[in-house]
């Protein structure tokens, strides 16, 4: 009898690697952890009365439920290119590391992809079980590919996908793939000392009461040949039974003795196994600072990419910084937004000469250039006119004078890069009466003075 198509119900999730089922038949049936999700802990996709569509194998009383995507491109097509989104880390070797998406779905990262350093080892890089953030992209050869090197701390990160429709992200920031601690006898707080004996006593053997003439004394009267036979089996009668009363005590001594070192033994066993335990634990301690440190040292890295470090990636600065508007409106503008409200068009607005020079390493850093990226991103796409996120003021061409104008009608208009901060660098844009916007240049404060 081969597998169908059924509805099933999740009984119980009865540890990380096992979940019971119940199939719309009545039968029930288990989810393997190995089969479906390996090395992911099965509490953090299923919950007890979770209804689930998938495949069922009466005959080995298995269940393979259906996922939400089952490819790389699924999984593009359902986040889209560019965006970021988190992965969990499943091998790393010293040169690759592969990340899943989904359970089942894995990409293999090579070192290029992860860091911007040639001599890291990913191994010492990357911790397998970490939750990490991902960037979706399209390499050159076109193939759907993941990255982490160019990811900003301040990009918007997608949730996770659920693994069924309908339920929730199978990814947490911060929720790792705890570490396996090795399994811990329990250690027995009174340990039997003598084990129960048989409850029929033993009793030494009868002796014989045999009257021997003791030194000095002699015989009343002559003894037979008959008589003298008798006492001789009498007397080997008495040496045997005596013989075997010796033999019954030293045998009763080895076991006390083997008792007593048995109890010794189980006395140490329960220490080692104690010490063991401890052991146990400190290693496992160990191994989360070491994961920690790890999460830290991927934190603090040089080696990530920087707006300005960027650059060097395009041919020229208008590709480079229209790929930034981009990378913004990506990370910030919620996919409706993209669509509907705010699209950012590139053929409504551009650059003027003298905006480039304004907005060299020398001239600003690298926080003030990605303030600059979000107010342009919120002028460019209308957004700042509907919302008034920043406030924007004519540029006047004296105090008290007309608002400052261009030769073929342009006005120019100024806003600041941060609210409430008075001394703040401002951008310059001019606009247009068809509504197109040259960006001007970026300008210290007093220099609009």
């Amino acid at each position: 009898m081969g597998k169908s198509l059924k509805k099933a119900t999740v009984k119980k999730v009865l540890d990380d690697s096992r979940v019971m089922v119940v199939v719309e038949s009545g039968e029930l049936g288990t989810i393997q952890q190995e089969v479906f999700a390996p090395g992911v802990p099965l509490s953090w996709i299923f919950s007890d009365d979770m209804p689930l569509l998938g495949d069922w194998d009466p005959t080995y009383k298995t269940y393979l439920p259906h996922r939400t995507a089952k490819n790389v491109d699924e999984v593009a097509r359902i986040f889209g290119l560019g965006n970021v989104t988190l992965g969990l880390v499943q091998a790393a070797t010293r040169k690759t590391a592969e990340v899943a998406i989904l359970p089942g779905v894995v990409f293999e990262m090579a070192k290029a992809e992860i860091t911007g350093n040639p001599l890291d080892v990913i191994s010492s890089y990357l911790d397998v079980g970490d939750v990490i953030p991902v960037r979706i992209y399209r390499n050159p050869e076109g193939k759907v590919r993941l990255r982490l090197d160019d990811i900003d701390d301040d990009e918007t990160v997608i949730e996770a996908l659920p693994v069924f429709p309908g339920g929730m992200p199978w990814l947490e920031e911060g929720r790792d793939v705890p570490w396996l601690k090795p399994v811990e006898e329990p250690v027995t707080k009174q340990l039997e000392v003598i084990a129960e004996t048989s409850t029929a006593q033993t009793h030494e053997p009868d002796t014989f009461s045999v009257p021997v003439p003791g030194p000095g004394l002699h015989s009343a009267r002559p003894i037979g040949r008959a008589e003298a036979s008798l006492v001789q089996e009498k007397n080997e009668a008495l040496y045997a039974a005596k013989h075997a009363a010796n033999a019954q005590r030293r045998y009763e001594e080895e076991n006390i003795r083997l008792r007593r070192e048995r109890l010794e033994s189980d006395q140490a066993t329960a220490k080692y196994r104690e010490r063991l335990s401890a052991l146990a634990g400190e290693i496992s301690d160990l191994r989360q600072q070491l994961a920690e440190a790890r999460k830290q040292k991927r934190a603090q890295q040089t080696s990530r990419s920087t707006t300005f470090s960027r650059r060097a990636r395009w041919a020229s600065d208008q590709g480079w910084f229209d790929e930034e508007l981009r990378r913004a409106w990506i990370s910030r503008y919620k996919p409706a937004e993209r669509e509907e409200k705010y699209p950012l068009n590139f053929e409504r607005f551009g650059y003027a000469e003298t905006f480039f020079a304004s907005i060299t390493p020398e001239n600003v850093s690298e926080e003030e250039i990605k303030k600059t990226v979000r107010v342009m991103l919120d002028i460019a796409t209308g957004r700042n006119a509907v919302e008034h996120i920043h406030t924007v003021h004519e540029k006047l061409i004296k105090l008290g004078g007309q608002q400052e104008s261009r030769s073929d009608g342009a006005m120019l208009w100024r806003v600041h890069l941060e609210k409430n901060v008075p001394a703040a660098k401002r951008l310059h844009y001019w606009l247009r009466k068809d509504g197109f916007i040259d960006f001007g240049w970026i300008a210290n404060h007093d220099d609009d003075l």
